[in-house]
């Protein structure tokens, strides 16, 4: 692997991070791409994107929780697994402190959004 310029390091970190949301160890798929060529590129993700990897993974998967809490029927359970969270409490807890509301509490809200009062359901 070239040179990589630091902006584009940073994206390329995203994407891998991104594309391995729902695996437990993303960021050692993360670090087994890039730690041997640029043994610094946490440093650099950091500078460029202002948070370090884990709070950047921690925020990717809870936006993708977000949108599978609106848009599936999946139980807590499997949504934390899909985006590769293993423990439900350990879920719950990142969620509501990221998000400011439990999952199951986001879930309602979004439920009472999306149907209206003369809705029989």
């Amino acid at each position: 692997m070239g040179e990589l310029h630091n902006a584009e390091l940073a994206n390329k970190v995203m994407f891998i991070i991104k594309k391995n949301l729902n695996r437990e160890k993303c960021l050692l798929e993360v670090d087994s791409v890039f730690s041997e060529d640029y043994p610094n590129y946490k440093g650099v993700f950091k500078e460029q994107i202002g948070m370090s990897l884990k709070n950047y993974m921690n925020r990717a998967r809870m936006s993708e929780a977000e949108k599978l809490l609106e848009t599936t029927t999946l139980d807590l359970k499997e949504v934390a697994k899909a985006v590769g969270i293993n423990g439900y409490f350990e879920f719950t807890q990142l969620f509501k402190r990221l998000m400011g509301v439990t999952p199951s509490g986001y879930r309602n809200q979004m439920f009472k959004v999306h149907v209206s009062p003369t809705d029989n359901g």
